[in-house]
């Protein structure tokens, strides 16, 4: 079910404002309690930081029913279906609200300060995005989405508020609640809100929820200087889990066509038919007001390998008059669509080309497929991994990317064969390159085929500039492969920490196709916690020209323009930058704090602050200690042997001077070399 938002009367930040926590409509005055909210604002021993909420519920989502009203004398109501999922903050909330003027979805990520919102009406897709700064656009992937900002405004994000005040007793409609209490002073205002949550009680039942269940919010502005009040409050009257994997949330947009095609999933497979298989189709029919009858046989024999389709018919006609048969082979393309036939009747031939359609939608509006191409169509925004497949001798990974063109009503399909990573591998290239050996485009009426034939060592790899700015279906093709292909396998790889902070900083700069990575090992310094050293080199001696699918236009990038850039990325994202001259390198050296804009976004919360400790792998911490228990293990055996020796030495001495010690406390040495102690005084002979 779709996440949905409705802004009516309300400029967008006042549709942010009061999206969540709903307007109770009453005729008569809100109170707005200043006294209270003084009081726990005060040194109570219950209040505590925001930042350590003591038991608030990370997760727990609910639906509700919502009225709304801006100002207490007016009365404005709407009812609408609102489904609330939410995680812990400063990761992600997904609200989606359903009305009968539209439909909408707001995506929301408070830490990263920055929100999207897609709405339906009368049948239209409207995208808003808010204002980025230097940060790409990110599309949307998986039903989930990094996008940025908002929690604050919902009076939900108990980090942004000053205090917080659990009240273990308190009643929501005749329930027993435990509710959350917090106020805030509103910057550059007189203005003060307060947040209320109401958790159900379940300690007294018999049947306990798992999770937390979220009967009521309400969130309050009141200014001193005026007696209005905003009160935005919020019944929750139905409950349901929160579809998770990994603790990442999953958008349900079945019913809202426009966001459905934004945030469907990333394929990562494909249906994949029989390799080969054969039939025999008989047709019979009979002739209308007559006796004849028309025998057809048709025998076809299909084949499918790695990218084409192939169909050979036979059909002779057995009818009363001429009897010619008809010999028809089809192949075709599965990567550009192109569909060859070669027909022959009689003694004629005919050889024609054209692009297969995949299929078409029935009365009741469901797909039929007509071809065997539908098993790899594509919708448009989406990026499909095809499989493995071989171009000249070098083994490639097969990616589709379709987009809707912008002038018609056609869909424009790219597709990249891209060297994979053992390829690449064995020729000592950085196994996440975008290596392009062949890029096939497919639009409505024609077929382009890129190949790149000649790739010098030093420059043949790099990431295609697919920054935002630079607005052509060529780059977006890139940008989904590579948020399809890297960001699902980031997590396993055994650079995971080096890979991204590189596509940290290169999203940052928006300048990926001007920047090599030469060394993006994390090297921690033995001194500085946190330390990291990379090394960008940039291409300066070569301009790096940028082909777009428009004829005669050409982008060009300047090395003075990386350095610009990447400068501007790097100071925004507080780290230190160097500059050596002489090798045309970039040393970007990382502070403790450098990573606070990594950490949600890049970093896995749940593993990396285990894989990290003050600066060294996990691996490196335990292989130091290990290291240093051999050491002290050898160097304990070498002080033991060590005494030993001395000891043995020292007794032979005694034995061989026949001099006892006058000790009372002597050591006697026995024939046999034995030593026996005594307290027995032993003069001297």
């Amino acid at each position: 079910m779709a996440l949905l938002i409705v802004v009516s009367r309300m400029n967008f930040a006042q549709a942010i404002c009061s999206l969540l926590l709903l307007l109770q409509v009453s005729a008569a005055k809100v109170e707005f309690d200043r006294a209270y909210c003084s009081e726990i604002k005060g040194d109570n021993q219950n209040t505590t930081n925001s930042g350590n909420v003591p038991d608030f519920p990370s997760v727990f989502s609910a639906i509700a029913e919502r009225s709304e009203s801006i100002d207490s004398n007016e009365e404005s109501t709407s009812l609408e279906l609102l489904t609330l999922q939410y995680s812990k903050p400063n990761v992600e909330m997904f609200v989606q609200i359903e009305t009968r003027g539209g439909k909408s979805s707001l995506f929301i990520d408070s830490e990263q300060n920055m929100c999207l919102l897609l709405s339906q009406r009368n049948g239209q897709c409207v995208a808003t995005k808010q204002s980025c700064d230097a940060s790409t656009y990110m599309p949307l992937k998986n039903g989930k989405t990094t996008l940025k900002r908002a929690r604050e405004f919902l009076g939900l994000d108990t980090i942004k508020l000053d205090t917080v005040v659990k009240l273990e007793k308190s009643q929501i409609r005749g329930i027993n609640s435990i509710a959350y209490v917090a106020c805030k002073n509103m910057q550059n205002s007189t203005a003060t809100a307060i947040s209320q949550w109401h958790f159900l009680d379940n300690s007294k039942l018999k049947s306990k929820n798992e999770g937390p269940v979220l009967l009521m919010t309400r969130y309050q502005v009141s200014d001193e200087n005026s007696a209005s009040v905003q009160n935005d409050q919020t019944d929750f009257t139905d409950f349901k889990e929160i579809q998770s994997d990994d603790k990442q949330f999953y958008i349900d947009v079945e019913y809202v066509d426009c966001i459905f095609d934004n945030t469907k999933d990333m394929k990562k497979t494909i249906p994949k038919p029989p390799t080969t298989f054969s039939c025999i189709k008989e047709t019979h029919v009979v002739l209308a007001g007559g006796n004849d009858r028309d025998r057809d046989v048709e025998t076809i024999h299909y084949n499918y390998d790695a990218a084409w389709f192939h169909s050979d018919a036979h059909l002779i006609p057995l009818d009363s008059g001429t009897r010619t048969e008809v010999k028809i082979k089809i192949t075709e393309d599965f990567f550009t669509g192109v569909q060859y036939e070669m027909s022959k009747l009689g003694k004629g031939c005919t050889v024609s080309s054209n692009l297969s359609k995949a299929g078409f939608k029935d009365s009741d509006g469901n797909f039929v497929m007509k071809t065997p191409t539908q098993f790899w169509n594509i919708d448009p925004d989406t990026a499909v991994y095809l499989g493995e497949v071989v171009i000249r001798g070098i083994p490639c990974d097969a990616w589709r990317v379709g987009f809707q063109n912008d002038n018609s009503n056609g869909n424009t399909t790219f597709t990249h064969f891209l060297a994979n990573k053992k390829w690449l591998k064995k020729r000592r290239l950085p196994e996440h390159s975008f290596f392009p050996v062949q890029s096939i485009v497919k639009r409505e009426s024609s077929v382009t085929h890129h190949s790149y034939f000649e790739f010098k060592e030093k420059f043949s790899f790099f990431v295609p500039d697919v920054s935002s700015c630079f607005n052509s279906n060529q780059s977006m093709s890139v940008r989904l492969i590579l948020l399809t292909s890297f960001y699902k396998n980031i997590k396993s790889s055994s650079q995971k920490f080096e890979l991204k902070f590189r596509k940290a900083v290169l999203d940052n700069s928006g300048m990926e196709s001007i920047l090599r990575v030469t060394n993006i090992r994390a090297r921690p310094s033995f001194f500085v916690p946190f330390q990291t050293r990379v090394t960008f080199k940039i291409l300066s001696k070569f301009k790096i020209t940028s082909n777009l699918t428009i004829p005669d236009v050409q982008i060009t990038h300047y090395a003075s323009e990386a350095v610009t850039k990447l400068k501007k990325a790097i100071v925004s994202g507080k780290f230190q930058l160097t500059q050596i001259i002489k090798s045309k390198n970039i040393v970007i050296k990382a502070e403790p704090d450098s990573f606070s804009l990594l950490k949600y976004e890049y970093l896995s919360q749940d593993n990396d602050e285990e894989d990290t400790i003050s600066g060294f792998s996990l691996g490196a911490v335990v292989g130091l200690c290990i290291f240093a228990l051999v050491v002290g293990t050898v160097v304990g055996f070498g002080a033991v042997y060590s005494y030993k020796r001395w000891s043995d030495k020292k007794l032979q001495e005694i034995v061989e001077s026949g001099k006892p010690s006058t000790s009372t406390n002597n050591v006697k040495v026995s024939g046999f070399g034995m030593l026996e102690l005594s307290t027995d005084e032993v003069s001297e002979p």
